[in-house]
């Protein structure tokens, strides 16, 4: 009787491959040199460019030799500290994580390879593979999309108890987790203006994505819907239940496209055109004159002024193109409203006015000459000129859940009088924020 061959799985069969595997030493040798270089060739090139780019602060030492000044730092740090050694041992440790992440975030952002590689490699996948990278989504006719926004609309709700605690999960060591639940901050914050005798009116912006989604092939649409994020809806209901003034910029733009804009976004920006914005304004004017919250003005007190400004936009700035490159997105060109005051003088926030912007880049993105879309007409510019009355205006072009809140904080405490004339605040911040800001309860 034939004795049947004993049947091996692929990795025993692989592992047997292996010890039968001979390689000629100087085959290993070889081998062995290129992986070295291959490993060693780019900290060293690293360093030499360092050291003959003439730095005087690492003139000695490159700055990859910074790692080392972290262990001294920590020793240090747990050397000053009181608390019993297992207190001072965790916090170094978190110490050292903290420092860690930061040493490699300035290697990566001073790396020769982040400069001159990563520009090309990034030429190659959009000319060749017309994609992006984690921060830029390509779309048909050089539209461009921001990644998160992208994600906000394909991610569960941002009201999703395990999204929230998703995101307290994420916060680092060394940081103190974030509050994703935007209803307690909103809510807080209505009450504290409230007490003060300011009413408040929230004006959260769409993203591109939602309005844009057309000119994206990575989202699904469904018959003529729009995309949003599954907690959208529920988010507005939870404002008419707590009785929060909103204004619901999507019905704007509704009313807008049926019209005559086809497009409500810049190309490769993620801001919204003039025009959007110059609705939103009509319509919040509208609002308060209609609720009464300004005292009567009846001579003319802002004129406007015509003008073209054009740019890439700042989605195009994230691809990381070579300076040359062919294939960067063309400038757009954009019609917008500069406002002056009667004199022809440049519009300014008067401080003392009864109507209080607090607003991200969505409202300075025609206003703050940095963000490459020209001055002097954006969202507090506008509202001025609808309503021909004063307007004050606390901008950040970032972390809207609570930075604007934390400005008019400081500023009510070092500046009280400024407040006094306040009778409404508006709150503009982008529906992104909904599911990445941190909405913690600032207390002004």
């Amino acid at each position: 009787m034939n004795k049947q061959p004993k049947k091996i799985s692929r990795e025993e069969a692989a592992i047997q491959e292996m010890n039968r595997t001979q390689v000629g030493r100087w085959y290993a040798l070889t081998f062995f040199l290129i992986f070295m270089i291959c490993l060693c060739a780019v900290p060293v090139w690293q360093m030499i460019r360092e050291v003959r780019s003439g730095s005087d602060q690492h003139l000695v030492l490159p700055a990859c030799f910074d790692v080392f000044h972290i262990v001294s730092e920590s020793w240090d740090r747990y050397e000053r500290q009181t608390n019993s050694p297992l207190r001072r041992i965790s916090d170094m440790n978190v110490f050292v994580q903290k420092r860690l992440r930061d040493y490699e975030q300035r290697m990566e952002e001073t790396s020769f390879l982040t400069e001159y590689v990563l520009p090309r490699v990034q030429w190659a996948l959009t000319a060749w593979g017309g994609v992006g990278n984690e921060k830029v989504l390509t779309g048909r006719d050089q539209w461009l999309f921001y990644g998160p926004d992208v994600h906000f609309l394909t991610d569960k709700g941002f009201l999703d108890p395990e999204v929230q605690r998703r995101r307290r999960r994420s916060a680092k060591a060394w940081e103190t987790p974030p509050q994703p639940d935007p209803m307690p901050a909103i809510l807080d914050f209505k009450n504290q203006l409230a007490a003060r005798g300011i009413e408040l009116i929230l004006l959260p912006i769409p993203i591109k994505t939602t309005w844009e989604s057309r000119h994206y092939d990575g989202i699904n649409r469904t018959n003529d819907a729009l995309p949003e994020n599954p907690s959208t809806r529920d988010f507005f209901r939870r404002l008419d239940a707590a009785k929060v003034e909103y204004v619901d910029v999507s019905r704007l733009f509704s009313d807008q496209r049926k019209t005559n804009q086809p497009s409500l976004y810049l190309r490769s920006d993620t801001h919204w055109r003039p025009e959007c914005m110059q609705q939103v304004a009509l319509h919040l004017s509208s609002l308060l004159k209609k609720k009464g919250y300004l005292a009567k003005q009846h001579t003319e007190a802002f004129k406007s002024q015509s003008a073209f400004e054009s740019s890439a936009g700042d989605i195009a700035a994230m691809l990381i193109l070579p300076p040359q490159s062919q294939i960067r997105p063309s400038k757009e060109r954009v019609p917008v409203r500069r406002i002056n005051d009667v004199d022809g003088s440049p519009w300014q926030a008067e401080p003392h006015a009864e109507v209080l912007l607090l607003g991200d880049s969505f409202s300075n993105i025609y206003s703050l000459p940095s963000l490459g879309w020209g001055h002097h007409a954006g969202l507090a510019e506008q509202l001025s000129f609808e309503l021909q009355h004063p307007v004050d205006r606390m901008v950040q072009n970032d972390d809207s859940a609570y930075a604007t809140r934390q400005l008019l904080a400081n500023e009510w405490q070092r500046n009280p009088p400024r407040l006094t004339h306040k009778k409404v605040v508006i709150w503009q911040f982008s529906m992104r924020e909904l599911m990445y800001g941190d909405w913690k309860q600032i207390t002004l």
